[in-house]
């Protein structure tokens, strides 16, 4: 499958001082680069999520939540906390570690900002956003992009909703909503580099966004009409693009067996058919909580 318009030449090597990632597992990311530390989408517990016996998600699943885990595998602060939307593999293991990290803030959307005080997260502890917002941070720079959720083979939204007020403590996957859905730009001043939490986006907001590494959702895009195409074109053919969200979520990350869950196909696929649209980017398949520098 091919876009209209020219290709795009090569994309220019990186150079000079790099930024480190480290990824998480499922959509989590650790980023730090002169000293600052910020994480993405963090969610370590790697819980059941499926009804017995099948695939679907189990809404009326109970969170059982690993701080063990968490506290293990984050050990060093972070001063920010970015959540992409308000699912469970997103934002449960969040007011954890912002109870463990007291100077730590998390930067969220309002729907997402409700969930949290239902966990007893005060309001001072969050910057609410509502997309668009290029925040500043002395050095550090975080630009808010609304995006979109990944769909089902049906063009369906999995647990969408938002909330208007604080609810009762969650206690279920089904009560932890989609909310808004954000992706986020991080500048650390020589490195740009774009998350995406979902395997969707709003090509429209994309407008102007050149980054150096984009961070993309490899979840199932058939539904989602020539997606690596339309998102490398729209980015200016990033010089890299990171694989993510591309495991099987559930596999612990102190598990021999974690390597076997990843999804290779994902990332074989984005390539083929970036290339097909006559576009290139080098994409990187990371290895879980294994830091590398772009």
């Amino acid at each position: 499958m091919s876009l209209p318009g020219t290709a795009a030449a090569a994309p220019a090597p990186l150079s000079g001082p790099g930024a480190t990632l480290r990824w998480l597992g499922v959509a989590g990311w650790e980023l730090s680069a002169n000293g600052r530390r910020v994480l993405f989408d963090p969610y370590l517990s790697r819980m059941e999520y499926r009804v017995p016996g099948g695939s679907a998600i189990n809404e009326r699943g109970r969170l059982a939540l690993r701080p063990d885990l968490v506290d293990r595998t984050i050990t060093e602060a972070p001063e920010l906390i970015m959540v992409s939307h308000g699912h469970w593999d997103h934002v449960a293991d969040v007011p954890h570690l912002l109870a463990r990290f007291p100077a730590a803030r998390v930067v969220c959307g309002r729907s997402t900002a409700f969930l949290l005080e239902a966990w007893d997260v005060p309001r001072t502890r969050m910057i609410v956003v509502r997309g668009g917002e290029n925040l500043e941070f002395g050095g550090l720079s975080v630009q808010v992009v609304p995006s979109l959720h990944s769909m089902t083979a049906e063009h369906a939204y999995l647990l969408p909703g938002e909330l208007s007020a604080k609810p009762r403590p969650p206690r279920t996957l089904g009560e932890l909503v989609e909310g808004e859905t954000f992706a986020f730009q991080v500048g650390f001043g020589t490195r740009e580099v774009l998350l995406f939490g979902a395997t969707n986006y709003a090509e429209r907001e994309l407008a102007g966004l050149t980054p150096d590494v984009l961070v993309a959702s490899m979840t199932s895009w058939k539904p989602v009409h020539a997606y690596p195409a339309r998102l490398v074109r729209a980015l200016g053919s990033p010089p890299l693009t990171v694989a993510s969200h591309h495991d099987d979520m559930i596999t612990s990350l102190d598990s021999p067996d974690l390597p076997a869950t990843i999804n290779t196909a994902g990332p074989a696929a984005f390539r083929t058919e970036v290339a097909a649209a006559g576009l290139v980017t080098n994409v990187h398949e990371p290895t879980h909580r294994k830091p590398f520098t772009v």
